[in-house]
């Protein structure tokens, strides 16, 4: 039960993973995972109401994207450790068992957004910057879970915010060598020294959210604060898978799979987001030079004439008068 951080002489003695209500098992994980989502669904609601959007559009297209998320997060999980499935295939349904893939659930929540937005004929970029951010805030919270389940920590570590879990309250198969290299025995029993990666994610998302909002009101197209927030992700992402110890590699490649993509992610949807800022730019500012140019030569035809252009008007009008009677 026991959670320290000895190198800010903070020891929580009791953090339990899960409570009972009769006789029915809750998970702390489950909670800060279902936390996440009320708070991003409030935080879109919310987004959309002050856009004068429906607000029950956004929701729907939220819940789609949820589902999906699972969905599309189990089955990435499951194709990934077929050896565990291939004999009871039944078994992927069981989400209680554990098992999801980040990037799975990513591109799940997008395509079951992006296809509510088709079905429902609204574009998914109008409505993708207010969800984008609602996910986000709901990363913030729900990565609080593993905290709670002592999972998906780091590697060895003695930085200051290294985290000591009790070896005997981690899973095996997420404890590295170098880590097993490097036990902590204290009174209370053996501990591993890791890096609290929750932590570092949760902090990178909430500067994150907070830079995107102070960026929504400049963005120059729809969907642009969106892909930022992909790219942020990507980032930060990278560094905490980089810093992971149970990581997923391909033969041949130096880094993980989720650091390969992370990466892949944060210079894609950056790159995309730049060019596109900057064409939007200069097509501002092309427009601008022409209402300016409009602007001028109305100004010109509104100013009034001296007295010897007065004069050479009238003595033309009445050359053209005369020539008529003749």
């Amino acid at each position: 039960m026991t959670i320290q951080f000895p190198n800010l002489n903070l020891n929580l003695r009791y953090v339990p993973k899960a409570f009972h209500i009769m006789n029915c098992e809750v998970t702390l994980f489950g909670i800060m995972i279902a936390a996440g989502l009320l708070a991003g669904m409030e935080f879109i609601v919310m987004k959309a109401k002050r856009r004068n959007q429906n607000q029950d559009l956004y929701l729907a297209a939220f819940l789609a994207a949820v589902c999906g998320g699972l969905l599309g997060g189990r089955l990435a999980y499951a194709a990934l450790h077929w050896d565990l499935y291939k004999s009871a295939p039944g078994m992927i349904a069981n989400f209680r068992s554990g098992g999801m893939v980040l990037y799975g659930s990513l591109l799940g929540g997008i395509l079951f957004a992006a296809l509510f937005c088709r079905l429902v004929k609204r574009a998914f970029t109008e409505m993708a910057d207010v969800l984008g951010m609602g996910f986000l805030l709901a990363d913030i919270i729900g990565v609080w879970g593993n905290f709670f389940d002592r999972g998906c920590f780091g590697e060895y570590t003695e930085s200051l915010f290294a985290m000591q879990l009790p070896l005997s309250a981690v899973r095996s198969g997420e404890v590295s060598s170098l880590i097993r290299e490097n036990l902590v025995t204290v009174s209370e029993g053996t501990f591993i020294r890791v890096h609290p990666v929750f932590l570092y994610e949760s902090v990178w998302c909430l500067l994150l959210l907070f830079l995107l909002l102070a960026f929504d009101r400049k963005k120059r197209f729809a969907g642009e604060t969106f892909l930022l927030c992909l790219s942020g992700y990507g980032l930060g992402k990278m560094v905490t898978e980089y810093l992971r110890a149970e990581q997923i590699r391909i033969p041949g490649i130096p880094v993980s799979l989720t650091v390969l993509i992370s990466a892949v992610l944060f210079a894609g949807c950056g790159i995309t987001a730049a060019v596109r800022h900057s064409m939007n730019a200069k097509r501002a500012a092309a427009r601008r030079l022409r209402r300016e140019k409009i602007q001028e030569q109305q100004n010109l035809q509104e100013e009034p004439l001296s007295p010897e252009e007065l004069r050479e008007l009238t003595e033309s009008l009445e050359t053209v008068e005369k020539n008529r009677k003749l």
